[in-house]
């Protein structure tokens, strides 16, 4: 078994980890979370890799598509989980400002790390940074949908 197998797995086991350990009354809010962020992973890995940005040249799925499954259908949904999970409930912009950053950097330096030490991705014209921000502008349209569905649910 090759090393990018055993990373898979262990970030699959992390995230259903995650997921799990959600409280009942949380549930709804966490699948219509994870959902939407899925949605919004697709595009953006789509647009990515469209665009000979990224690619991924171990996939789980090589003869059907270009694209990561795990780390776009799994990882990145549950660190939206998590934002929203986390968002600070009384939102001050230094804690609204850090909660951004501090989450819109977990994938970014995921996909880095495994750049660096494994063949789950490879960047080409792309970076770091330019990541983290695309992650801001997803985090942003996320919350907004969230909230906007969380007042529906609370009338």
């Amino acid at each position: 078994m090759s090393k990018e197998f055993f990373i898979l797995a262990f970030s699959w086991v992390i995230s259903i980890v995650i997921l799990l350990s959600v409280s009942r009354g949380r549930i709804r809010l966490t699948q219509i979370t994870f959902l939407f962020s899925q949605a919004l992973a697709w595009l953006f890995e789509f647009i990515l890799v469209f665009f000979d940005l990224v690619e991924f040249p171990y996939s789980e799925f090589q003869n059907a598509t270009k694209m990561n499954f795990s780390l776009y259908y799994l990882i990145f949904p549950t660190v939206g989980v998590l934002f929203i999970r986390f968002y600070p409930k009384q939102p001050t912009r230094l804690k609204v400002l850090f909660h951004y950053l501090f989450l819109s950097m977990v994938i970014p330096t995921y996909s880095s790390l495994a750049d660096k030490y494994s063949n789950l991705f490879h960047s080409i014209n792309w970076n770091w940074g330019i990541h983290v921000v695309a992650d801001l502008i997803i985090f942003y349209i996320l919350k907004n949908i969230i909230f906007w569905f969380q007042k529906g649910i609370n009338r």
